[in-house]
Formats: structure tokens, C-alpha cells, sequence
């Protein structure tokens, strides 16, 4: 459940007080009062998400509500009048409150307001499923995976958790040379109590502030998993991490399909060939049918410029009919040798193409996200230049 909306009232009116009072569990009202609204104002919790104020219509009330406003951008302000002058309410608004609340006041009208900065606030919060996925087996999916999410979170801008969903086959952990405390299976199995203390207590923490949550290295059936369990380890997850990204194993199940679906961006990993072709899109039918976002479909042409590759990254986008496909240069010794040492292409070979193409691919991913990043120019500008949308 969410943490309730923090409302703070600035009103001495006895029947303000009451309606927001009484708003509902979904909400936590404190009120404050002082003649000297410029000190009210200044006494404002610091942790609030909205703030309601009820001035009276004198002009210079307004300016030092305009004032605070331009300081707090991130927080809605709703001003409280029994003017129902059309140049009063304009007046407010341009001051920059969010919106007007006439009295006498109604309270599902403010309880429906409340409602949609909860859902915009909580949008806000919650944390983005990245998933990939190969379409044809041995693509490099997890390499990707990996490496991307070690560079994100080297940046240290966003928590990031690694979880390995290749649940008969998967190899994330030993990539990084590392033990697992707990596995996914683990925290599957105990779905209907897993908390967020729970999950952090499972995860196990590589270099940088990366978490990982493993697969178990042992052969289950796939079936024995439920889609309901699945689920409430990513909600679990997208409230504890500003970031999750999964290594999806190359199979359509039940689970794999929801996985997909509550994705946010979808990463389907090909090669040169004509197989990559016919598989990606097969798969591409399947994200099509089960409802998954498409403008958050993309392609990566993994290990692109290789000698004699049947097919180049512009017919491959060309036969997935979409724009949104990144390729990514081969360096296939350079991929080699730091998964045999344990090394992220980072750590191994700052400077080799690979390393470079795996950054811009990170730096794409956290724009996607909503977070701003430096961009390495040159790089940059190679790599999206044709990339639909990100120039």
C-alpha cells in the first residue's frame, strides 16, 4: 500500500479544517495557521505533497503565494475562496495554483482531486520494469543486461536491481563472479509475504550499488511458476528500486508473458541473420496479441558489423518495420574475456567499441526513464543517428 498523500492546510476556518479533516485513509492533512501568511508560509513542513491555502482575496496574499510557488514547482497548490468572481479565480490561477476550490466546499470534489495528484505522485515514485529479451537463443541478452545495468549503476542515480528470470539456465551472477545470497525462485515461492524488507534481505549487492536477485542454477519446470507470484515480486521490486531490469529466457510462458506486458520498455536482442528475422517477428506477433505497450518494443542489433552477416541493422528495421532499433557494435574478445574474469566491458576495456555502444545504450535508458544524463557526444550522436526519436 502507499505511503498516504501529506496534505498541508493553511486556513483559521473551522469548517475548511473539518472537510479536509475527514478526507479519508488515503490522505494525512496537518493544518497551520498565522495572521502573517508570509510566515505560515515559511513554516510549511518540508515533506508535504500538497499544499491548500485559504488567504481571503487581498493582492498581496496572493503575491506571497505566487512567490512560493515559484520556489515549490514540484508541489501543487490549491487556493480555497468564497469569491466566485471570474477575475478573482483568474487571478489565482495565474498566480500558479493548480486549481480553485469555491466554498461552500464539496468534499468528493476535493477528495477527487486529491485522488489524481496521488496517481500522478505515485507515477512519479514508482520504479521502471526494462526487460530483455533474445530472439533467437545465444544473442548476447544477458551480456546486455548485465553491462547496462552496471553502468546505470555506476551513475549512482538510480537504484537499480538486476533480477535473472532465466530460471533453468541463467548465468548473471556467475558473470559477475559472484555468490548469490537468495534467487528469485526463493523469493517466488514466498510470494504472499514478500515485502520490500524481505526482498532487500534477499538481493545480493555487486560493486556500485547494483543488486542482483539470481537464478537458482538448478533445473525446475517452467510451468511450476505462477504468473501471481510473479507479479507481486515486481510490484514488490518497482517500489523498493527506481530501476529493474530483467534477463528474460528465450520461452513464452504464462509468466513471461506478464512479464512483458507490465514492462515499461522492451528490449528484443538480434543478430545478422534471417532467423533473427522470422523469429523477432513471432515474437513481435506475441507482444501484439498479449496487449504490451508498442512504442516500448525496441530492437537491438547485437554484435552488428560482423563480416558476412546476412542481414544488415537497416534491413533489420526495415523487417520489423520500426525505427526504434540500436545497434551495437561486435567486440566478441573483449566480451569474452571480461566474463571469464568476473569484469564488467567497464572495468575490462573502458575504451573499446562495445564498452562505448553498452554506455549510450544506458544513457538511452535512463532518457527513457525520465532521468537526465551527460552524454558522451560523439558516441551519442553515432549511435542514435538513426534511432527514431532520439537524436
Amino acid at each position: 500500500m502507499k505511503n498516504a498523500l501529506r496534505i498541508y492546510l493553511i486556513s483559521n476556518k473551522k469548517d475548511s479544517r473539518q472537510i479536509f479533516s475527514t478526507l479519508g485513509t488515503s490522505t494525512a492533512c496537518q493544518s497551520g495557521w498565522n495572521e502573517n501568511l508570509q510566515l505560515a508560509l515559511q513554516e510549511i513542513p518540508a515533506d508535504i505533497h500538497v499544499l491548500v491555502v485559504e488567504p481571503g482575496i487581498e493582492e498581496s496574499a496572493l503575491e506571497f503565494i505566487k512567490t512560493w510557488i515559484a520556489e515549490h514547482k514540484s508541489i501543487p497548490v490549491f487556493v480555497i475562496t468564497d469569491s466566485a468572481d471570474l477575475d478573482v479565480v483568474r487571478y489565482i490561477m495565474r498566480s500558479g495554483a493548480r486549481d480553485v476550490f469555491l466554498k461552500p466546499l464539496k468534499g468528493d470534489e476535493i477528495m477527487k482531486e486529491m485522488q489524481q495528484v496521488m496517481i500522478e505522485k505515485e507515477a512519479d515514485e514508482e520504479g521502471k520494469l526494462i526487460a530483455f529479451m533474445d530472439v533467437k537463443g545465444g544473442n548476447g541478452c544477458t551480456t546486455l543486461a548485465v553491462n547496462v545495468a552496471e553502468e546505470i549503476a555506476r551513475t549512482g542515480s538510480m537504484k537499480t536491481l538486476l533480477i535473472d528470470l532465466d530460471i533453468q539456465f541463467g548465468d548473471v551472477i556467475a558473470m559477475m563472479d559472484k555468490e548469490a545470497r537468495s534467487t528469485v525462485l526463493e523469493a517466488i515461492s514466498q510470494a504472499e509475504r514478500l515485502d520490500q524488507s524481505m526482498l532487500a534481505s534477499m538481493v545480493t549487492e555487486v560493486g556500485d550499488g547494483l543488486h542482483v536477485l539470481a537464478s537458482p542454477g538448478r533445473l525446475i519446470e517452467l510451468d511450476a511458476i505462477r504468473p501471481v507470484d510473479v507479479q507481486k515480486l515486481f510490484e514488490t521490486a518497482i517500489d523498493l528500486y527506481d530501476l529493474v531490469i530483467v534477463d528474460l529466457p528465450r520461452v513464452i510462458t504464462p509468466w513471461v508473458s506478464e512479464v512483458l506486458r507490465w514492462s515499461d520498455h522492451i528490449f528484443l536482442v538480434a543478430q545478422g541473420s534471417v532467423s533473427d528475422v522470422r523469429d523477432g517477428n513471432l515474437i513481435l506477433k506475441h507482444l501484439n496479441d498479449i496487449g504490451a505497450t508498442q512504442s516500448g518494443i525496441h530492437f537491438v542489433h547485437n554484435r552488428a558489423g560482423v563480416k558476412h552477416a546476412s542481414v544488415s541493422s537497416e534491413q533489420l528495421s526495415k523487417a520489423f518495420n520500426t525505427e526504434r532499433l540500436i545497434s551495437v557494435r561486435e567486440d566478441y574478445e573483449v566480451a569474452s574475456h571480461a566474463s571469464d574474469l568476473g569484469k564488467s566491458l567497464s572495468e575490462y576495456s573502458k575504451n573499446s567499441r562495445l564498452t562505448k555502444d553498452i554506455k549510450a545504450l544506458s544513457e538511452l535508458i535512463m532518457e527513457m526513464c525520465g532521468h537526465q544524463v551527460e552524454k558522451d557526444v560523439g558516441a551519442f550522436s553515432r549511435f542514435f543517428k538513426k534511432y527514431g526519436g532520439h537524436k
